[in-house]
């Protein structure tokens, strides 16, 4: 037995089909609930109630990737906050020298001048 070039066409397509949904959908399908990222907890659980696994492992990517970016804004902020502090400190002890070296000076002044 043959198989015609009919036959494989149809063959072809039968076996890309389910692929080519698989990929129209990964594209097609966009997170719903990260759009909304302060939605009460008991209305999240009923958004994500009715979806398939694979919808639900796209929403927990985009959570994880909102979580990522807040991260990222939170570290940003607190090395600008680190990095502040070094020069407040930097700065304080600057000011110490000079608050040192003023009475230092106020101090000799007042000394009286010791003559050899």
């Amino acid at each position: 037995m043959s198989i015609s070039d009919s036959n494989i066409c149809a063959l072809r397509r039968l076996l890309l089909c389910p692929l080519l949904l698989l990929f129209s959908f990964a594209h097609a399908y966009r997170a719903l609930t990260v759009a909304e990222p302060d939605l009460p907890l008991p209305e999240l659980v009923l958004r994500l109630k009715p979806l398939t696994v694979d919808e639900l492992w796209l929403e927990a990517d985009s959570w994880r990737a909102l979580l990522t970016a807040k991260i990222e804004q939170v570290s940003a902020a607190e090395i600008a906050i680190f990095r502040k502090n070094q020069a407040i400190d930097e700065a304080q002890g600057a000011f110490d020298n000079v608050e040192e070296a003023r009475q230092q000076l106020g101090d000799a002044r007042q000394a009286p001048a010791k003559v050899d």
